[in-house]
């Protein structure tokens, strides 16, 4: 918004579809309105009596935190309570989600501005239960496949609800967007990451890398991108 303020380009997406996307409630709201098929989902406020109609498992999150930070997964009602003060810790929106049984963990690069270009679809695997903080930011704990092991029809749904995705919460400059396959081969748009991460090794610029776009040129492109 400062930036805006002073007529000063920059790369990325603007303050709303940033806070939009920061939070996995109101983006999801968003999403299912657009036909997008995201988890089921619920949300409690700080203060609010508890009551949950999902049915465990669920993942319960802050619904405006990063990195995987505060989430607990729910096996059984018991669990609930720390799960929810953990959360609360971070954030006073908690969203519950359903989690999806022998789920494979998809992402996808979004690079442009009106009509975004998608990378090829690269898959996230680990031994964690989850994909939580410490296997995010563990050398080692997770393996990146990069093109995913798909069929070719996968692959072009992933990104063309990628896309869709990007244009119904008015993303400009780049994302990450994350889904969920299914055992049962449903998809599940997760979030769109407005600010991924950006090392030669993270998945964003090594998803483009697979794609023909070198770390220099996507440099190069998202500040032609913020330029026009």
């Amino acid at each position: 918004g400062f930036f805006e303020m002073l007529g000063v380009p920059y790369v990325g997406a603007d303050v709303t579809a940033s806070a939009v996307c920061m939070d996995k409630d109101l983006s999801k709201r968003i999403l299912a309105q657009a036909g997008l098929p995201v988890v089921p989902w619920e949300v409690l406020r700080k203060g609010e009596p508890v009551f949950v109609g999902l049915e465990p498992p669920f993942f319960v999150k802050p619904a405006r935190a990063g990195s995987s930070v505060g989430i607990a997964k729910v096996r059984r009602y018991a669990e609930l309570r720390p799960a929810l003060d953990e959360a609360f810790r971070h954030d006073d929106k908690v969203v519950i989600e359903q989690a999806v049984a022998g789920v494979r963990e998809l992402e996808v690069a979004l690079l442009g501005n009106v009509e975004a270009e998608a990378s090829v679809v690269g898959e996230v695997r680990y031994e964690a239960e989850f994909y939580d903080y410490a296997t995010k930011y563990t050398a080692g704990a997770a393996e990146l496949d990069i093109p995913a092991a798909l069929d070719p029809g996968t692959q072009e749904t992933v990104q063309e609800m990628a896309r869709r995705a990007y244009r119904v919460l008015g993303v400009r400059g780049m994302a990450r967007v994350d889904f969920f396959l299914a055992a049962s081969g449903e998809i599940y748009l997760n979030e769109l990451n407005t600010i991924p991460g950006f090392t030669p090794f993270s998945m964003y610029p090594k998803l483009w890398q697979a794609s023909g776009r070198p770390y220099p040129e996507l440099l190069t492109r998202l500040v032609e991108l913020a330029l026009e």
